[in-house]
C-alpha cells in the first residue's frame, strides 16, 4: 500500500517532512499544486530526499509544473504529471492482489470499509489540501493516526499496511520507474557481464591500437625520389621586327615580331673651365650687380656677355648666364625679382673703376623690358688698370670638349628614359638608339675672356622595340616544332643573347641575331609512375629505368630496411618527389 499526501503552493519544506514522517508507509506520494514553493529550489527538494532515504522510505512526486517536475527528477525522485499515470500503472497490481484482499477477515474489512466511509465524508469536507491532519491510502482519505492491526490480524508493524510479495514488487517499480532503480537492480545482477564485456572491449581496443602502432612502425613504406631527364640545346635564330609586318612564308630560323617605335629628347647644360690664354697689356675691372625684375611674374634668362650700360656711359658684362626671378605680387603691391651676378668692364683701363651707379641693358632697348629691367652695384668696380698679363679665353678646344662630354652624359639619360617607357615588356638594346642632335650653343662664345663658360645641347632620341612575350611564344613554337624528342618534354629556361642590330627607321623596322641556350626537363607523372613502382625489387626498378628514357635515377629510401626489400605494394605506403638536377 502507499499513502498519498497533497501539498499547498505555499507549503514549506519543514511541513511536508513532518507529514511524510508520521507516514506509516513504506511507499508515499507527494501530489504538489503547480508553482509550489517547494518546487522553486532543488535545496528543498533534496532536502526531502534525504530524510527519506535515511529513513528507508520511497517518495513519488506528482505534478503539472514543468519547472518543479525538472527541478524533481534532478534531485533523485520518480515523478509524474498526474493521478491517472500512477493508476495504470497500478492496476496491474489491482490484479494481482484482487484474490488475497477477498481472504481477508470479513470482520476486518467490514470494519476498515466503516473507517474508509467516514474518512472519504470527511476528506470531501476538506477544504485545504496541505492540511496535515488527512492522509490518503490508496486514493482513500482517512485521519491520522492510522491504527494499526495487530500482528496477528496481518498487518506490518513498520509500514502499517497488509502487502503480499507481489504487491511489494509492483511498487517497487512503480517507485524506481524515471530514476533507473530498476535499470540499477537489473545492472547489479548483469555485473559479471558487464565487466566481462567492458574487459573484451578494452582488450580490443588495445589490440587494434598495437596492430595501428605496429603497422606504422614496421609496416615497409617508401619514399622515392625522381630526377627527371634534362637536355640543352644551343640554336641561333634571326630576329626581323617591322611596324607592319607581313608574315608571308614562314622560314624556320627566322623570327617576326611587331615593331614599336618609341622616341625621347633631352636638354642638358653644362659649366666647363676655360683653358685658352690671351696677352693683355691693361686689366679690366670686375665686380658685382643686382639685377631687378620689374616687367613681369615670370622668369628671365641672361646669357654670359649680356651687357650692362652705367649711368656715365661704361659698359660692363656678366661673367655667368643667370635666371632673374619674376616679381612678387600680394596685397595688391609688386615686390621686383632680383638676383646678384658678376660683372666685367668691357675695355681694360683704370676709368672702369667706378663707383656705386645703376646700369641698363642695351639689349632691352626699343621694347617693354627696357625700362623695367634695370641693376645696381653696391661696391666700387676694381681691378681696372695697366699692366701686363694672360687672360683666360674660351678656346675651341674648350668648346669641342664641352659638346663631346654634354653629348655622352645626355645620351646615358635619354637611354634610361627610353628604358623605362618602353618596360620590361619590351627588349631593350643599346645599339639600336638613334641620337639626333637638335640644338647646342655656348656661353660666351669663342674668344671670350671668362674664366669658364656654359655649353648646351638638346639631343633627340630613336629607339625600336618588340614586345618580350611575343619573342618567347615565338621561340617555344621554334622549340616544339624543330626539338622533337622520343618522350615529352617542357622548356625549364631559355638564355639568349642578342647580335648586333641593324636599324630603319625609314619603315620602322630592326633586324639582328639571337643565340639561345635551352634547358629542357622531360615532363613526369608521378601517378603513373607510383602505380608501375609498387611492388618492385632492385632488378625490377633498374629494368623499369630502361624502359622510361625520360627518367635520369630513380633513389628508393624503403623503411624499414631490415624487414622488406621490395617498394610496398600499397599507394598509400609510397611516395613520390621529383626534383630538379643541381
Amino acid at each position: 500500500m502507499h499513502q498519498t499526501f497533497y501539498v499547498d503552493i505555499d507549503e514549506e519544506v519543514n511541513s511536508v517532512i513532518s507529514r511524510l514522517r508520521k507516514s506509516t508507509s513504506q511507499y508515499n506520494i507527494l501530489v504538489i499544486a503547480q508553482q509550489a514553493l517547494i518546487l522553486q529550489s532543488s535545496v528543498s527538494l533534496r532536502l526531502i530526499k534525504k530524510e527519506m532515504d535515511s529513513l528507508k522510505k520511497k517518495v513519488m512526486i506528482v505534478t503539472q509544473d514543468e519547472h518543479g517536475l525538472a527541478v524533481a527528477k534532478k534531485a533523485g525522485f520518480p515523478v509524474k504529471k498526474t493521478m491517472d499515470e500512477v493508476k495504470q500503472i497500478k492496476e496491474a497490481t489491482v490484479l494481482q492482489t484482487a484474490d488475497i484482499s477477498q481472504k481477508n477477515d470479513a470482520v476486518d474489512m467490514e470494519r476498515e470499509s466503516d473507517k474508509n466511509e467516514l474518512a472519504l465524508n470527511e476528506r470531501n469536507r476538506l477544504r485545504n489540501l496541505g492540511d496535515n491532519k488527512y492522509v490518503v491510502v490508496d486514493d482513500v482519505a482517512i485521519r491520522e493516526p492510522i491504527q494499526k492491526k495487530k500482528k496477528d490480524g496481518g498487518y506490518d508493524k513498520k509500514r502499517g499496511l497488509n502487502m503480499n510479495k507481489t504487491e511489494e514488487r509492483e511498487l517497487d517499480n512503480l517507485f524506481a520507474e524515471k530514476i533507473g532503480e530498476s535499470d540499477v537492480l537489473k545492472e547489479s545482477n548483469s555485473v559479471t557481464k558487464g565487466a566481462g564485456k567492458f574487459l573484451w572491449m578494452f582488450a580490443l581496443v588495445s589490440l587494434v591500437l598495437l596492430a595501428g602502432i605496429f603497422t606504422y612502425l614496421f609496416l615497409p613504406r617508401a619514399e622515392i625520389n625522381l630526377i627527371p631527364k634534362e637536355i640543352q640545346k644551343n640554336i641561333n635564330l634571326t630576329i626581323k621586327a617591322q611596324e607592319d609586318i607581313q608574315e608571308g612564308e614562314a622560314l624556320s630560323d627566322v623570327i617576326k615580331l611587331k615593331s614599336t617605335l618609341v622616341e625621347e629628347d633631352d636638354l642638358l647644360n653644362l659649366t666647363f673651365d676655360t683653358t685658352g690664354q690671351k696677352a693683355s697689356a691693361n686689366k679690366k675691372a670686375r665686380g658685382t650687380i643686382t639685377i631687378y625684375n620689374n616687367f613681369s611674374e615670370a622668369s628671365q634668362i641672361l646669357v654670359a656677355t649680356t651687357r650692362f650700360l652705367s649711368e656715365d656711359g661704361k659698359l660692363f658684362r656678366l661673367i655667368k648666364a643667370v635666371t632673374v626671378p619674376g616679381m612678387k605680387v600680394a596685397d595688391g603691391e609688386n615686390t621686383a625679382g632680383e638676383i646678384k651676378a658678376e660683372v666685367i668692364a668691357d675695355q681694360s683701363g683704370e676709368e672702369y673703376n667706378i663707383d656705386s651707379t645703376t646700369f641698363k641693358i642695351p639689349g632691352f632697348e626699343g621694347g617693354p623690358k627696357y625700362e623695367k629691367f634695370s641693376a645696381k652695384s653696391e661696391d666700387k668696380m676694381k681691378g681696372g688698370g695697366e699692366g701686363e698679363s694672360e687672360l683666360k679665353t674660351v678656346s675651341q678646344t674648350d668648346i669641342d670638349n664641352a659638346k663631346k662630354e654634354t653629348l655622352e652624359k645626355i645620351k646615358s639619360q635619354l637611354s634610361q628614359k627610353i628604358k623605362e617607357k618602353a618596360g620590361n615588356e619590351n627588349v631593350f638594346l643599346d645599339d639600336t638608339v638613334e641620337y639626333e642632335i637638335l640644338d647646342f650653343a655656348s656661353f660666351p662664345e669663342v674668344g671670350a675672356i671668362a674664366d669658364d663658360f656654359e655649353y648646351q645641347i638638346k639631343v633627340k632620341a630613336r629607339y625600336l622595340t618588340f614586345s618580350v612575350i611575343d619573342l618567347n611564344e615565338k621561340i617555344n613554337k621554334y622549340i616544339r616544332e624543330n626539338l622533337q624528342q622520343e618522350f615529352p618534354m617542357e622548356v625549364i629556361s631559355v638564355d639568349k643573347k642578342y647580335g648586333k642590330s641593324k636599324s630603319d627607321f625609314s619603315n620602322n623596322s630592326v633586324e639582328m641575331k639571337l643565340a639561345a641556350n635551352i634547358r629542357l626537363e622531360a615532363k613526369i607523372n608521378s601517378e603513373d609512375i607510383k602505380q608501375e613502382l609498387l611492388g618492385k625489387n632492385q632488378g625490377e626498378v633498374d629494368g623499369f629505368m630502361v624502359e622510361h628514357p625520360e627518367i635520369q635515377k630513380i633513389d628508393a629510401t624503403i623503411l624499414p630496411n631490415f624487414l622488406a626489400s621490395r617498394i610496398p605494394k600499397y599507394s598509400s605506403r609510397v611516395e613520390i618527389n621529383i626534383s630538379n638536377q643541381q
